[in-house]
């Protein structure tokens, strides 16, 4: 499968629901994945009922998802939500995607033949007391970390350094402070990530950049 011009989204959309004897709120939009989690995530709430359609730019790929729209009415003071009634799809797409969650425009697919991941772990020497020589604690905490050598001459959407430099600056205190969300389809993986590294060698006519990306905790639950 090629590189695709655009992000890899799923677009969600339902039509209006008779809120009955009650008076409309909210609709809130949820997700969830059965071979990982049978709990939804909220991913919107929605107050306008006019609004029929979500664009879920943040969904695991090649993964079995559910959806749900649920409505919340008022019915004499009190909250009532309807069921979750799930629907199945599967987005597919090969290769890797990078964007800022804050801003689903600011993104850059990372075409790679050679991409790792490692997962380090918190360490610590400490001297112990009564004791000489130290011992070394290894905490609790383990992320992932993703190196990839992106391909500059695969990029058919623009300047990858360019898109990828937005990308880090969009993660800043210059930009919007963003979550980045790594998808690699091939790995049915999806992370939330920092940019960590970012280089490319200007002796090679290509420019391929080196990405390090570090996961972070994230989510892309409605706050």
């Amino acid at each position: 499968m090629d590189i695709l011009p655009f992000l890899p989204n799923c677009l969600v959309s339902w039509d209006v629901a008779d809120p009955g004897a009650g008076t409309f709120l909210k609709y809130r939009v949820k997700r969830r994945t059965p071979q990982v989690s049978m709990t939804w995530t909220t991913l919107s709430v929605i107050t306008d009922q006019a609004t029929l359609r979500y664009v879920d730019y943040a969904c695991p790929p090649n993964s079995g998802v559910q959806y749900a729209i649920t409505q919340v009415v008022d019915i004499a003071g009190e909250q009532l939500e309807s069921e979750e009634e799930p629907v199945d799809t599967v987005l597919c797409f090969n290769w890797a995607y990078l964007h800022a969650m804050s801003d689903p425009t600011v993104w850059c697919p990372l075409y790679s033949f050679d991409m790792g991941q490692s997962s380090p772990q918190d360490a610590e020497l400490l001297q112990a007391r009564g004791r000489t020589a130290p011992t070394l604690f290894v905490g609790r905490a383990q992320w992932v970390v993703t190196s990839v050598r992106a391909l500059e001459a695969q990029y058919r959407v623009g300047d990858l350094w360019t898109r990828l430099r937005a990308l880090q600056t969009e993660q800043g205190p210059d930009g919007t402070g963003s979550l980045l969300c790594l998808r690699m389809g091939k790995a049915a993986d999806r992370r939330f990530v920092q940019m960590t590294g970012l280089s490319r060698s200007l002796g090679q006519a290509s420019f391929n950049p080196d990405v390090v990306l570090t996961e972070v905790h994230g989510s892309d639950a409605a706050s």
